[in-house]
């Protein structure tokens, strides 16, 4: 596939779906990458990496997918964090990216009017993302956090478990009753 955050690779793909699948229906960009590390330690690099997968790549998705949905009807979303509204602290590269992607997904229908446009709100899920982080930083940060409340009642879903539900309230919901935004992270804060 390749780095959609490049313009060329995301037209391939858009354009490689609508071949296989006659057109484009829906499109969802959940691709997402995070960063551990204070504020004073998050190098211009980091900010790049986060910004390219979080931001640069729905953009060009977006950018490539939009026609085709607008000619099918369709729609499209992203996944962003409930860290944008709760910030933790070692992962503000993290939220900022989220930030700017929800701006993103609040600004396309300015120029695609046609194509709704929501973005999905998910709170803790098991995944890989935080697998790179250093155990030792991640430990004193999970200590703050918690001292914080910040996990007080947290469940951390299952991919499946969002997945049902961004089928059940995104994909399978009408055109017209669409929302722009779909906040999940009940799910994981009960």
């Amino acid at each position: 596939m390749g780095d959609l955050a490049d313009h060329g690779v995301a037209h391939s793909v858009i354009a490689g779906l609508g071949e296989a699948w006659d057109g484009v229906d829906a499109v969802l960009y959940c691709a997402a990458v995070m960063h551990l590390s204070p504020i004073t330690h998050t190098r211009p690099s980091d900010w790049t990496r986060l910004f390219r997968s979080n931001v640069i790549g729905a953009a060009s998705v977006a950018g490539a997918a939009l026609p085709a949905l607008a000619m099918s009807g369709g729609r499209f979303a992203a996944l962003s964090s409930d860290s944008v509204a709760q910030p933790m602290a070692g992962l503000l590269a993290y939220s900022s990216s989220k930030a700017a992607l929800e701006h993103l997904l609040a600004s396309l229908p300015v120029e695609a009017p046609a194509v709704p446009v929501t973005r999905i709100i998910v709170g803790p899920t098991h995944t890989g993302l935080a697998s790179g982080f250093d155990p030792e930083l991640l430990g004193r940060y999970f200590q703050e956090w918690t001292a914080s409340g910040w996990f007080d009642g947290v469940v951390p879903q299952e991919p499946v478990v969002v997945a049902s539900e961004i089928v059940a309230q995104w994909l399978d919901v009408p055109t017209p009753d669409l929302p722009s935004t779909l906040d999940l992270s009940y799910l994981s804060r009960p």
